[in-house]
């Protein structure tokens, strides 16, 4: 039977994942194959429970223990009368230690081995279509780009019209970064085993995975313990409980939330900021904005709106009694925008959320403080770091901790798997939430007010962070499924982020 695919919280990189293979081998005697065989069983058994009337797979195996895994399932397969066609990348000498007995069980069987696609499409028995197609080309330990013949027969396995399981991890997806190395699998299935690695779960990772699923195979958890994980998962099983509403409590005891923004033309960004704010349990919002866009920011009546302009500019005045800020959503790169970064930043007492604008002004004015949650997409994070968004995707996890690094406070650097990093408590966590309808405008609005309305209830700014990522997400996630994902807007979030916090309040 299929186990549940219950996913640990734990993430780790290549090379503490082979040190937990390493350990249970060399600790709790887990040798001669017998991870490698319950890897296979394992991908054996969810290619039957995703496909059950699949009865015919291409299997094709790469150079090392990833092949191995491919092996034993090609073996497993044929055992129980399914016609099953083996392409191994490397002559059959070339497969050692467990690989290579696994290849000996699977040879008994009697099946033929091809060593390539013109051999396997030239192949009469092939017969067309395989019913799935198995990668077990290259497992973690890929960190190199890929030759042409490889190049040749990703690029094949990706135009077949079948369905692809990849066994560990995608080939061509690099491990510890989620980048594609050079091309890699598009799998509908991946089951990734022992630990799971963050490549699977940031960047690319989540697109080629298609549905991911782990296994561990089984080992003691006494393993694990020898092993600090690179990151977490964001979940609500790690997740602080909300602050307690207590029957006797009133507004300003909810926290008072000030959003600084709003320029001409850019009223609904702080317009947003603010209305999520009350939504996820703000007592008080106010926002700050330019006075042509009074108007348009008062679409919330529950907003208080205070109107500025050149010519009447921000004071101390109005930051009183406000025990959270927000600073950027519809900022704008004008002087009017600058002065009201300058005078959020004067506030040296209270926390706050940069987003947007506020981080434009930020990148060209560094600054560093402890009490701050920035909340950049790849391009601002490109110009945080003066650099460009390739190098922000390359590595995501590095930049998320560089700006942490750079600027202090916690970074959430939002995208397919949103990184949260807090360098000064050397925290790392990543958000597994979300779909690809919040690549619309305004979504980061509401993250900001979200994050700031928690910073208004008490909660530490790493924790307002995590909690604000892990709301925003599955509040779109609900969303999504009322709306579809595509054209999912930022408001539909308003109706799902109450059930959300209700989920935290139980937790």
């Amino acid at each position: 039977m299929l186990k549940s695919n219950s996913q640990p919280d734990s993430l780790y990189s290549a090379k503490q994942a082979r040190e937990l293979d390493r350990l249970a081998m060399a600790d709790f005697g887990l040798k001669n194959g017998v991870l490698m065989e319950r890897a296979g069983l394992a991908a054996f058994r969810l290619l039957r429970f995703c496909w059950p009337r699949a009865r015919k797979l291409l299997i094709v195996a790469g150079p090392g223990n990833n092949g191995g895994d491919g092996f034993v399932l090609a073996r497993l397969a044929i055992e129980l009368g399914y016609k099953v066609k083996l392409v191994a990348t490397v002559t059959l000498d070339r497969y050692k230690g467990d690989a290579g007995e696994a290849l000996k069980s699977l040879q008994a069987t009697g099946i033929t081995i091809l060593h390539s696609v013109h051999e396997l499409e030239s192949d009469t028995s092939y017969n067309g279509r395989a019913d799935v197609i198995v990668d077990a080309i290259f497992g973690i330990g890929l960190d190199r780009q890929l030759d042409g013949d490889y190049l040749a027969l990703i690029t094949w396995i990706n135009d077949q019209d079948s369905p692809v399981l990849a066994i560990d991890i995608p080939s061509g997806l690099h491990a510890d970064t989620g980048n594609m190395l050079e091309q890699g699998v598009q799998a509908n299935v991946t089951i990734s085993f022992i630990g799971l690695k963050t490549g699977l779960v940031t960047a690319r990772g989540p697109q080629v995975c298609g549905q991911l699923y782990f296994d561990d195979l089984d080992l003691p958890q006494a393993v694990y313990e020898n092993i600090e994980p690179v990151a977490k998962t964001v979940s609500i099983r790690n997740l602080p409980p909300l602050p307690e509403m207590k029957i006797d409590t009133h507004k300003t005891r909810q926290g008072h939330v000030l959003v600084l923004g709003g320029d001409k033309s850019m009223a609904g960004a702080a317009a947003m900021a603010g209305a999520a704010a009350y939504r996820c349990g703000a007592g008080l919002v106010r926002v700050i904005c330019h006075e042509v866009s009074l108007a348009q920011v008062s679409f919330r009546p529950e907003i208080m709106v205070v109107g500025t302009s050149d010519k009447k500019p921000i004071t101390k005045n109005h930051f009183n009694k406000a025990n959270a800020l927000v600073i950027g959503p519809g900022l704008g790169q004008r002087p009017w925008g600058l002065s009201l970064f300058s005078k959020a930043l004067d506030q040296e007492s209270v926390p706050m959320v940069v987003d947007a604008d506020g981080l434009r002004w930020l990148a060209a004015n560094p600054q560093h403080r402890q009490d701050w949650v920035l909340t950049p997409h790849a391009g601002e994070a490109a110009a945080l770091l003066a650099t460009n968004i390739t190098a922000i995707q390359s590595d995501r996890l590095r930049a998320a901790r560089q700006i942490s690094e750079k600027y202090g406070g916690v970074c959430i650097l939002k995208g397919a798997g949103t990184v949260i990093a807090d360098v000064s408590e050397d925290k790392l966590m990543v958000v597994r939430a979300g779909n690809p309808g919040m690549a619309t405008g305004g979504m980061g609005d509401v993250l900001s007010g979200i994050v700031a309305a928690l910073m208004g209830l008490g909660l530490s700014p790493f924790d307002s962070a995590a909690q604000g990522a892990w709301i925003h997400s599955n509040a779109a996630d609900q969303a999504a499924m009322i709306v579809g994902e595509r054209g999912l807007m930022a408001t539909d979030l308003f109706d799902t982020i109450p059930a959300q916090m209700a989920r935290l309040e139980q937790n």
